[in-house]
């Protein structure tokens, strides 16, 4: 069968070959790209953040000094993991270039994904509508107001769209470039913020135990993986307790979370926390709505008076506070928790952080957002016999990332008290994302004909 096409008789499937994906994916890159670029800033957003003033200071350092990967407590800074400040050393640690930086690394990695996402959809049109979906989404304020603060949360995302990218892309291509591509992400990954080096130890774990399960000439591999995740596990451990990373947090959740509980108050001070006393007669009532009280809770991380207790969370305070969660599941399944505090879990347009939508983003704003986190719920369940019953790894990577992302939320709601809402804003971001990328999984799987 032929057809017309400019005048000239051609086959269908020529026809069909024209068009590609691959190219309409680096049209939409361009077209993102472009508009984010005309989005304005205020340096207003940025610059009264302590956080920024850290990464600033961090990415001024020489790359080839210790200090720079393993930073000590300097002044007022506080140290941070090395991604996010090597991002902004090769903007020139100049805000103006890191924001730009990050407007481009967040479209590249979008194309990234949209890439890899290509390489797992058999049917054309289900492609083409789950990658014109992506961008659209990607396009919410919500995510792309983060491009022009100076945090850690853009660079996080655009990190972990490479590392997803990159985990398929090796995957389909089973190569030497393409799994030391994704080497390189699962450094750069575990370098963005203290909670990913646990994470990807257990992502590589259950990775471990699908291959071994069902496709084992994979497997070496993902061992080798595996011991990079638990290599980065323990330098970033070593890293942070050298900068005291674990401090602000720690003091953060003791103080106003746990003491205001009797039970957990008495665990704490029969497992060695000193000052107990002292710390819940001054601080027990602290209300973080409170102006006064959050001024004056936040002196205790530099007060001389409970010197004692600052050591004792430097030198113990991480492993005790991670064996209580381990015995009180109640209190990390946050079933303890009231109600309204619970609604920082799929926080959302924190624009006191971001602003509010600027440029073309303000168009298509109130849409958002598209899924909700029950569809993933809904989601998973038809993945998990797709899975079952095609034994076929683009079913489980979903799957991987669902599970992990709901691991995220109690881990990042129980990691610090204090901007529980900025902590938490990854989850919302992941529901919208996984829901494209198990929407796009599914109906193709199940989609009746045959490959376009």
């Amino acid at each position: 069968m032929t057809i017309k096409v400019n005048g000239v008789n051609e086959p269908v499937t020529a026809m069909k070959t024209k068009f590609n994906l691959h190219s309409v994916n680096l049209v939409l890159f361009n077209i993102f790209l472009f508009l984010t670029l005309l989005v304005d800033w205020d340096p207003a957003i940025w610059s009264g953040f302590s956080d920024t003033q850290s990464y600033l200071h961090q990415s001024s350092l020489p790359l080839s000094s210790r200090e720079f990967y393993f930073t000590p407590q300097v002044g007022p800074y506080s140290p941070v993991p090395f991604t996010v400040p090597l991002i902004f050393k090769i903007a020139g640690s100049n805000p103006i270039k890191i924001i730009l930086t990050q407007k481009f690394l967040y479209w590249l990695s979008v194309f990234f994904f949209a890439y890899s996402l290509i390489l797992v959809i058999r049917n054309k049109f289900i492609g083409l509508f789950s990658i014109l979906l992506l961008y659209f989404i990607m396009s919410w304020w919500n995510i792309l107001g983060w491009t022009i603060q100076l945090l850690s949360e853009s660079l996080q995302l655009s990190v972990l769209l490479c590392w997803m990218a990159s985990l398929i892309l090796m995957y389909r291509k089973k190569n030497t470039i393409t799994f030391l591509i994704h080497s390189l992400f699962t450094i750069l990954l575990a370098g963005t913020r203290d909670q990913w080096p646990y994470i990807l130890l257990l992502i590589y774990f259950m990775l471990t135990i699908y291959f071994f399960l069902f496709e084992r000439n994979f497997l070496p591999k993902i061992l080798v993986l595996l011991g990079l995740g638990a290599g980065m596990f323990f330098i970033q451990q070593h890293s942070a307790d050298i900068g005291h990373r674990y401090r602000k947090p720690l003091i953060n959740s003791i103080i106003i979370r746990v003491i205001k509980s009797p039970e957990y108050y008495n665990w704490f001070r029969e497992h060695g926390m000193p000052q107990s006393n002292a710390l819940f007669q001054e601080y027990a009532w602290t209300d973080l709505q409170n102006i006064e009280h959050v001024k004056h809770f936040f002196g205790l991380y530099v007060n001389p008076q409970y010197a004692t207790f600052r050591h004792w969370v430097d030198e113990h305070g991480s492993s005790t506070y991670k064996f209580f969660l381990l015995s009180h599941p109640s209190y990390f399944l946050l079933l303890d928790e009231k109600k309204p505090n619970l609604q920082f879990l799929f926080s959302e347009n924190l624009y006191s952080y971001t602003g509010p939508p600027r440029g073309y983003s303000f168009y298509i704003d109130p849409v958002f957002p598209v899924f909700h986190p029950l569809f993933l719920a809904f989601t998973f369940i038809i993945l998990m016999y797709l899975v079952v019953k095609t034994r076929k790894f683009k079913y489980f990577i979903p799957i991987l990332l669902i599970a992990v992302t709901t691991l995220n939320i109690f881990l990042m709601y129980n990691a610090d008290a204090v901007e529980v809402d900025r902590h938490s804003i990854l989850t919302m971001i992941l529901v919208q994302i996984l829901g494209v990328l198990s929407l796009s999984i599914i109906v193709d799987g199940l989609w009746p004909f045959q490959k376009s």
